[in-house]
């Protein structure tokens, strides 16, 4: 009697298992899908994931924050005063047009004979800012409304992004970056 009971509940249990049977058209949309997730992150990721361009900036080490503004007159910058009201009136503002280079225009502004701040406007958004986290070699600090912060000691770095956005990604194309000195 104890055989048949044990045998008739192990037949029981087994005929109430659930199966999971998708209908063929289901199943047919779940494949498509899951094809097409596969193909776009393998897209993205490509188009990601490219080479990093060369480093830029070691080309213009002679005129970066700090140095005297004589470092300047080495180059074809063009001067002018700073008459604007917006900066200190002492302040000069030089800027160059390179013509072959990464870089739309160079601006460095001097204050009390020593370069303050130096900004690069890019050509053709030639750079990312994960290129630039390679370049600098720290991560991004903060980011604000397409505007990324790095900090270093001495310098502070702060990278415009081309697009205005609130979700911040270390693939956003960068439009301007701005190296400038403060002291304590």
């Amino acid at each position: 009697m104890e055989q048949i009971v044990r045998e008739s509940a192990y037949h029981e249990s087994e005929s109430h298992r659930p199966r999971l049977r998708l209908s063929p058209l289901l199943l047919i949309v779940c494949v498509i899908s899951f094809g097409f997730a596969v193909v776009i992150t393998g897209v993205t990721t490509l188009a990601h994931d490219g080479p990093a361009p060369p480093n830029p900036f070691p080309a213009y080490a002679d005129v970066f924050p700090g140095q005297p503004a004589s470092a300047v007159e080495g180059r074809t910058f063009s001067c002018q005063q700073d008459y604007d009201h917006f900066s200190h009136p002492e302040d000069v503002q030089c800027t160059l047009f390179p013509t072959s280079d990464v870089f739309s225009s160079v601006e460095a502004i001097i204050s009390k004979n020593t370069i303050y701040q130096l900004t690069f406007t890019m050509r053709d958004n030639t750079l990312r800012v994960g290129d630039l986290e390679v370049f600098l070699k720290m991560p991004t600090r903060y980011t604000d409304y397409g505007t990324a912060y790095f900090f270093s000691p001495g310098i502070i770095v702060i990278a415009m992004t081309a697009d205005n956005t609130r979700q911040f990604s270390p693939f956003l194309p960068v439009w301007s970056v701005s190296f400038t000195r403060f002291t304590k």
